[in-house]
């Protein structure tokens, strides 16, 4: 019986500091749990929003510098060297500024010249999708273009070494070739030549010449075999 009261009267062990801590907050902790998530959340979502604004800055500064440089293509009667610079600068953009020079090439002179150098730089960074609006934009509206920006778009997709557009070269100098022919049947028969549908502007026989040497120098680089 002595031993049971001295073991009753032992003190009970001290309780942890996690434990006293539990034991103390009670019915507050769940609220005080709550809270915790709620603020790793909202600074989560803070930074997010930072991030989200940051983005559409950066993208407002890249229209608005893209926005500059096409109108600098546009100007009129700015210098090749000014054109070429800013279809230079537009290429740094990467590929939103694809489509831009894409549609720069139906501008004739110096706008033309410019966007195919732009092209050409881009080609060496996004060759892909260089190729893939090129053919695109050439099976579905090669009417839009004059002879000066049909070629260079030929020019670009040799350029890039497309070798998915080997199909599209091919049938775009057959069409070349016959309207050619046709040409100079009409030369010789002295009469007007044919319209020629497939682009926007009637060309000369020059200008379907020098269309048809451009997709045989494109179609020959790109059924060239890889090294």
């Amino acid at each position: 019986m002595a031993e049971l009261e001295r073991a009753a009267a032992k003190p009970a062990p001290e309780r942890g500091a996690w434990a006293r801590f539990l034991a103390y907050m009670g019915s507050a902790l769940p609220q005080l749990f709550t809270g915790l998530v709620v603020l790793l959340v909202g600074y989560g979502l803070k930074d997010s929003v930072d991030l989200a604004l940051r983005q559409q800055q950066l993208q407002l500064s890249f229209v608005t510098a893209m926005k500059a440089g096409l109108e600098e293509m546009a100007r009129e009667q700015a210098p090749l060297s000014a054109v070429q610079q800013a279809a230079t600068v537009l290429a740094a953009f990467g590929r939103p500024a694809i489509l831009p020079l894409i549609n720069e090439l139906r501008g004739g002179g110096n706008r033309t010249v410019g966007a195919e150098a732009g092209l050409a730089a881009l080609a060496l960074t996004e060759p892909a999708e260089v190729c893939r609006l090129l053919q695109r934009t050439l099976h579905r509206s090669a009417q839009l273009f004059n002879n000066q920006g049909y070629g260079a778009a030929v020019r670009s997709l040799g350029a890039a070494g497309c070798a998915e557009a080997r199909e599209l070269l091919r049938a775009h100098l057959r069409r070349a070739e016959q309207t050619l022919a046709a040409q100079q049947q009409a030369l010789n028969e002295e009469r007007a030549p044919p319209e020629v549908p497939w682009l926007n502007a009637r060309p000369t026989v020059a200008n379907v010449k020098d269309l048809v040497r451009d997709l045989k120098t494109s179609l020959s680089i790109v059924e060239a075999p890889a090294p």
